[in-house]
């Protein structure tokens, strides 16, 4: 049974009637009444001057939604199979053989506790539930209600094969796409590809889990004047420990900044590639922060944004000496900071790896 939730309960979202959520430009969430005037997920910012043009905007942040998502992840645990939370607004939990009794409990314990809204889709695969759930009404497949707001849609084994047929491929997991041919012969559901859909239903899919909220944070009880560098270094190093830890890669950063009497201020910023390792950290942190004009901190935060998985072990076997820097300690940390003076030193080890002061 897969799962698609709207106006997923946080405590820290507006308190207005309307308001959209925006992540990257696009629309993330929003409150139940605007879905009714053509909100839909990834929606461009600039459409909603067409469709809610008096809601109030709310930044995507990952702590807003970090309760929410381990709260729901406790209770489709407790359902005893399979089950997977790639984004806290979607999911699927294995039942061996629902029934409507087991989609109105799903139901009813994410609405109204976790979400105002839910719709769920029933298939023999987690990708064709999702897509079931998504275009079963267009399908005409059967549907399950329950007490809550949302319908749940079923394809049995004798709607199987067409729902397979209609599914997009630009949803086929990666490693069972070959996007260039298909673009090609102008191909654009499963149906249109021999045998895919026997791939598919044949396929262990379990999606991935969602990327965690990585925040390093240092506070004290008066304002520092001085020694901040020192700090970065510190914070950095920790900061690239649970990236490799958890195998992931940033390829975003926020930096917030707060002094004694004065509200805080946030950098933040995204760059084409992700790293982990603590070098390139360091590099980017000290290139986002401008503590000018602004009063010496009592807390200092940085955010790894925008993770992604890191790439497999062997396309590193060649490696640089910037993980080998890492390595050593604050100390040859501290002596590849006197090559990041030049700007154009700055600009090159942004995309260079095998740029390195330990040459």
């Amino acid at each position: 049974m897969a799962f698609e939730l709207r106006q997923v309960a946080s405590p820290g979202l507006p308190a207005a009637a309307e308001y959209v959520v925006l992540h990257d430009g696009k629309v993330f969430d929003a409150s139940l009444p605007l879905w009714d005037q053509g909100i839909r997920w990834a929606m461009a910012e600039s459409e909603l001057r067409w469709h809610a043009p008096t809601a109030v905007r709310c930044d995507w942040q990952a702590s807003l939604y970090r309760d929410p998502q381990r709260n729901m992840g406790h209770q489709l645990s407790q359902w005893g199979g399979p089950w997977a939370l790639p984004d806290v607004r979607r999911g699927w939990v294995a039942v061996s053989v629902p029934t409507p009794r087991d989609w109105s409990a799903l139901a009813g314990m994410l609405v109204p506790a976790e979400a105002g809204w839910i719709r769920g889709g029933v298939a023999e695969h987690p990708l064709l539930a999702g897509w079931v759930a998504r275009a079963g009404e267009a399908l005409g497949l059967p549907m399950w209600e329950a007490g809550v707001p949302g319908r749940c849609w079923v394809a049995g084994p004798a709607e199987t094969a067409a729902a397979w047929a209609s599914f997009p491929l630009k949803a086929v997991p990666v490693a069972l796409a070959d996007r260039t041919r298909w673009r090609q012969l102008h191909w654009e559901r499963v149906g249109d590809v021999p045998g895919l859909a026997r791939r598919l239903a044949r396929s262990p899919y379990l999606a991935a889990a969602a990327p965690p909220l990585l925040v390093v944070e240092r506070r004290w009880p008066d304002p520092l004047e001085v020694g901040l560098r020192s700090v970065w270094i510190e914070m950095v190093q920790e900061l690239a420990g649970r990236l490799k830890a958890g195998r992931w890669v940033a390829s975003g950063l926020r930096v917030t900044w707060e002094g004694e009497a004065s509200s805080p201020v946030e950098w933040r910023r995204q760059w084409p590639a992700g790293v982990q390792d603590a070098t390139r950290l360091l590099l980017r942190v000290l290139a986002l922060v401008a503590p000018q004009g602004v009063d010496p901190p009592i807390r200092v935060a940085i955010e790894a944004d925008q993770l992604s998985a890191a790439p497999d072990s062997q396309l590193t076997w060649w490696g640089s000496a910037a993980p080998r820097a890492a390595a050593a300690g604050p100390q040859a940390l501290m002596l590849s900071m006197a090559r990041w003076e030049s700007a154009r030193e700055r600009r090159l080890a942004l995309w260079d790896p095998w740029r390195s002061a330990a040459r």
